[in-house]
């Protein structure tokens, strides 16, 4: 994988295994981040918290919807299931899993 690869290029490469690794450095001139998934009840609270605090936590995007993982205001073809090369799972405040996709994992089904 280069650094010149588009988003895309590189969510593909994600959703395939092919790619694994930290994406730091790739698809210059793109905005990265980290991805919260929570419960549907804490999402205001967290949404309020950001706000609060935007240089460290800002929102670049939510999907509206509980339950939706497709985000095209974000990108094209954009699962955020699938697309990020790891997922830590937590519960209770532990990491309990670090997995590759996140479409069934215990108590999370898409």
């Amino acid at each position: 994988m280069n650094a010149d690869m588009t988003p895309l290029a590189i969510r593909q490469q994600i959703r395939s295994g092919e790619f694994t690794g930290n994406t730091s450095g790739f698809a210059q001139g793109f905005v990265q981040g980290n991805l919260a998934i929570m419960p549907k009840e804490w999402a205001n609270d967290f949404l309020q918290f950001c706000q609060l605090n935007p240089k460290p936590c800002p929102i670049v995007g939510m999907s509206g919807q509980p339950g939706a993982f497709m985000l095209p205001d974000l990108g094209e073809d954009l699962d955020i299931r699938s697309d990020i090369p790891k997922y830590r799972i937590y519960e209770n405040g532990v990491m309990t899993a670090e997995v590759a996709d996140v479409k069934i994992t215990g108590a999370m089904t898409w």
